[in-house]
């Protein structure tokens, strides 16, 4: 049996501090009768939400699956990337009964600020927040501001998850606008929205994009020089749609 929260209907719960500890020595083909699993150290994530990567030890015979269905659960929490750090304190009785307690410090939000200066003196600065673990679940929100001396502005909004619909597939969602100024230099400016999704496996071996991005054009009514030829002729709006599909592997 494999339960999440604590105590709860049919999940063990010990009883008073015993003043004698048990030693209590076991084997691989040892059989094991009952796991039980929680979680302690959430603050933010539901139990409800990791007990699914869990599902392996419901299914153990003997202390040598254990081990095994212990270590791909411990693997696919960590996939989650939701813990700073995670280890599981494990007690046997002699019954044959199992009490695994996962012990988790979360990620908490992160927010930065950097700064540079190119090689032609031109300045940058950008903001980014993440913020983990949106909603209680493996769910992540991350936002980007980035400006320069030249007027262009980037925006990024991005949704993330390794666990999408529930399956083991990595997929995000961004949203992103740029707009730069070419009004001293060329006499327009111009801004693209962009959509992103993308699908990925575990490994990263298998991606599939899918990408809309919209283009405005604004030539400039009044400036030190006409809008060139090209600008000009080209469309105010264009929209423009792909479809991409890579795989890598290493050899």
């Amino acid at each position: 049996m494999v339960s999440s929260d604590s105590p709860a209907v049919g999940q063990h719960t010990s009883g008073p501090p015993s003043t004698i500890d048990q030693v209590v020595e076991v084997h691989d083909h040892d059989l094991v009768n009952s796991v039980y699993v929680s979680f302690k150290g959430l603050k933010r994530i539901s139990p409800h939400s990791l007990i699914g990567e869990c599902r392996s030890l419901a299914h153990v015979r003997t202390f040598g699956d254990l081990r095994m269905a212990l270590e791909d659960a411990d693997t696919r929490l960590k996939e989650l990337q939701l813990f700073k750090s995670l280890h599981a304190e494990i007690s046997v009785e002699p019954a044959g009964v199992v009490d695994i307690a996962f012990i988790a410090e979360e990620r908490s939000r992160e927010c930065t600020v950097s700064g540079n200066v190119d090689k032609m003196g031109e300045m940058s600065c950008d903001l980014r927040v993440a913020q983990p673990g949106l909603f209680g679940g493996p769910l992540c929100a991350m936002g980007s501001i980035g400006s320069t001396a030249s007027q262009a502005r980037e925006f990024v909004f991005r949704l993330s998850t390794p666990r999408f619909l529930g399956r083991r597939l990595i997929w995000s969602l961004d949203f992103a606008r740029n707009s730069s100024d070419e009004t001293q230099a060329s006499s327009y400016s111009e801004g693209v929205t962009h959509a992103i999704m993308k699908f990925s496996d575990p490994s990263g071996s298998q991606s599939i994009f899918l990408e809309a991005a919209l283009r405005d054009l604004y030539p400039a009514a009044a400036g030190h020089r006409l809008p060139s030829v090209e600008v000009q002729s080209a469309r105010l709006r264009s929209l423009k749609m792909s479809i991409a599909y890579s795989f890598s592997r290493r050899w």
